[in-house]
């Protein structure tokens, strides 16, 4: 039985058995089925989507009465089994995020930190400014950044700049 945006569909999914005579090891016979790999959920692509889609914007309770109005679906579908659905979206999310952070570079670790022994400190500092001419037209804010570096050899660096223009 398949959950389908149309209701529920029939489908036959075939139950192969695995052959005892490969492999070295003599493994026990198992039953595999194909279907029940991709659709695990016994429900399809489309109307996963709707359910998940529809439980983002409203509460379970509330998306499973709206899918069983608009839909035709015998039963309807339940607000637990649609909760159940986006908990396991959510793990689904969660282990494509892990998967990608792992792909990314590695941090810096404290042994390849290089410390300047001639900088004592350094300071960064931001304000809006307003411009209460009235005749100046666009640009009246501007982001002014400053900032100083005191070093332990020598005088003191200061600089400034302008860092955006907004009208």
């Amino acid at each position: 039985m398949l959950r389908t945006v149309y209701g529920k569909v029939t489908v036959k999914s075939p139950r192969l058995w695995s052959c005892a005579c490969q492999g070295a090891a003599r493994t026990p016979q198992h039953v595999v089925h194909p279907l029940s790999k991709d659709l695990s959920w016994r429900v399809t692509p489309e109307l996963e989507y709707l359910q998940a889609k529809w439980a983002a914007h409203l509460p379970y309770r509330q998306a499973a009465a709206m899918l069983k109005e608009v839909l035709p679906l015998d039963k309807g579908i339940s607000s637990s089994g649609i909760r159940n659905r986006i908990l396991d979206i959510g793990k689904q999310l969660d282990a494509d995020i892990e998967r990608d952070i792992a792909k990314l570079p590695q941090a810096v670790t404290d042994v390849q930190v290089r410390e300047s022994s001639h900088v004592a400190a350094v300071s960064v500092d931001s304000a809006w400014l307003r411009n209460c001419d009235s005749g100046r037209g666009p640009g009246r804010h501007v982001n002014i950044v400053a900032g100083r570096a005191t070093f332990t050899d020598g005088p003191p660096k200061l600089y400034a700049y302008v860092h955006r223009e907004v009208t």
